[in-house]
């Protein structure tokens, strides 16, 4: 055991310079987001074909700290819904020229990983081409590729197969539960000064502890998000949380929230709503 813990702690140390590189310089075009993201695939790919381990077990290994009888020691503060990407990213392209050639003017991450789906899924690949040239434009923008989306799903999507749209926000809830229930766990005086950190107050936390409890039941109505992102680190996992929530209170009607639930338990989604409302009576 004691090798295993070492191999996954060697991964985050190689990981964590190409990490920091891209968490520091939010203005990073593009195509220099991929190769940095794409190194960091190429880390996790040599790794899972040596230990031949699931991805999805390695993501939770490096990242650590969920709840249950297998819980692993936190190794990582890298997302689980990070590492998926990188290691699409790296799935998708053969190397860092390829995404340079394919890219010259991708003005952001941002709008590649909304048209993830037409790069790696077998509903739209058809369509990647298309997307590519798209994505260089200076036209792009995230409510256009959410409609292109929309486009090919209505034209050839069976219903079970819209699963797919939901699992971000799937891997987002998983980890921000897990962080949430990790908190739950500590001192009073050591909470407050993690919270604190992380500009985290009492009304932030009743505020997404009500959003969150609005996913459980169709028709419920959500709080005010407005800016509450900015109360944030934009690379942290609450700003990832609260944008999830914004984008489910934004739904003209309650078909992609159902679809949450079928990934996600209501019952769970409501144990977390209790968690947020714990911190915030004990802080």
């Amino acid at each position: 055991m004691a090798n295993k813990i070492m191999d996954i702690k060697g991964l985050v140390f190689q990981i964590t310079p190409f990490y920091n590189k891209y968490k520091a310089n939010k203005l990073m075009i593009g195509s220099d987001a991929l190769c940095l993201m794409w190194q960091i695939g190429t880390l996790l790919d040599a790794y899972i074909k040596a230990k031949k381990i699931a991805p999805n077990k390695l993501y939770r290994q490096v990242y650590g700290g969920s709840e249950g009888s297998d819980n692993v020691q936190k190794k990582g503060y890298i997302s689980r819904e990070f590492l998926s990407r990188c290691y699409r990213i790296k799935n998708i392209f053969s190397d860092e020229n390829e995404i340079k050639n394919i890219f010259p003017n991708l003005k952001s991450f941002n709008l590649f990983r909304e048209a993830m789906p037409f790069f790696d899924n077998s509903t739209y690949i058809h369509k990647r081409k298309e997307m590519e040239d798209y994505l260089n434009t200076k036209e792009v923008g995230l409510d256009q590729i959410r409609a292109k989306l929309k486009e090919v799903d209505n034209k050839s999507n069976p219903r079970t197969q819209k699963l797919h749209e939901v699992e971000g926000e799937k891997l987002i809830f998983i980890d921000f539960y897990n962080k949430i229930f990790n908190l739950s766990k500590v001192d009073k005086d050591t909470l407050f000064n993690l919270l604190e950190k992380e500009r985290i107050d009492q009304d932030l936390l009743l505020t997404i502890g009500n959003a969150t409890r609005a996913l459980t039941i169709d028709g419920s109505k959500f709080p005010s998000l407005e800016k509450k992102e900015e109360q944030v680190d934009i690379d942290s996992l609450w700003f990832s949380y609260i944008e999830m929530l914004k984008e489910f209170s934004n739904e003209s009607n309650a078909i992609k929230i159902r679809r949450f639930r079928k990934l996600i338990q209501a019952k769970r989604i409501a144990k977390l709503a209790d968690y947020l409302y714990l911190l915030a009576r004990r802080i």
